[in-house]
């Protein structure tokens, strides 16, 4: 009978240990979005500045989401985030087309986006998960999906010199192209928006 009490207080002890990372969690990640300093969890559109200048420059108009041929620009709903209403890119809904006359920063009257001459939109950079690759880890060493998918005529993604897929990040602009096409199921590639800097990533 006692050892029942102790495996009963064990599991009550246990849910209170799990309902506390749970809230501290939920703490964390509003004192995070309260920070404006902390880099976006989200894709911004093309040429959108630093975020903390960004948020300062953005006047929540939506120019930039009408002149979204695609509609990839919407609105990023949470009262909790000082990113409130600004907008943001679902990649892996309606993914930026990255137009070249980038119509989204010609909209923006405020320079909340804002794109020198002759620079390449860009909005994130791909990332290889090398144990998930089919090329790094032998399951199939021809495969060439995501390089076969990006569309840029230099190739963002190539195989090395053993066959291995490899990102040139100085070239990737984030289209995601190449994460729709990985035939690993949980995918061996990501792109991440960018955050704090707005350069070409290295």
């Amino acid at each position: 009978m006692e050892n029942r009490r102790s495996l009963f207080r064990g599991f009550k002890n246990f849910g209170s240990l799990m309902r506390d990372v749970v809230h501290e969690h939920k703490e964390l990640k509003k004192e995070l979005n309260k920070n404006p300093n902390s880099p976006a969890e989200f894709f911004r559109p093309p040429g959108a500045l630093p975020e903390v200048q960004f948020l300062d420059k953005c006047t929540q108009c939506n120019d930039c989401m009408e002149a979204c041929t695609p509609g990839a620009i919407y609105k990023h709903f949470d009262p909790n985030s000082k990113a409130n209403l600004t907008p943001i890119i679902a990649q892996d809904v309606i993914p930026c087309e990255l137009c070249e006359d980038t119509p989204c920063v010609t909209a923006c009257e405020v320079d909340a986006l804002v794109l020198k001459e002759d620079e390449k939109p860009i909005i994130g950079k791909a990332q290889i998960y090398i144990d998930n690759c089919y090329t790094w880890n032998g399951i199939d060493p021809e495969c060439s999906a995501c390089a076969d998918a990006c569309p840029l005529p230099e190739k963002a993604i190539k195989a090395d010199s053993q066959g291995r897929m490899r990102v040139n990040n100085s070239l990737c602009n984030g289209c995601t192209l190449c994460t729709h096409v990985c035939p690993e199921f949980h995918n061996a590639i990501k792109v991440v928006p960018l955050t704090e800097e707005r350069t070409t990533p290295q």
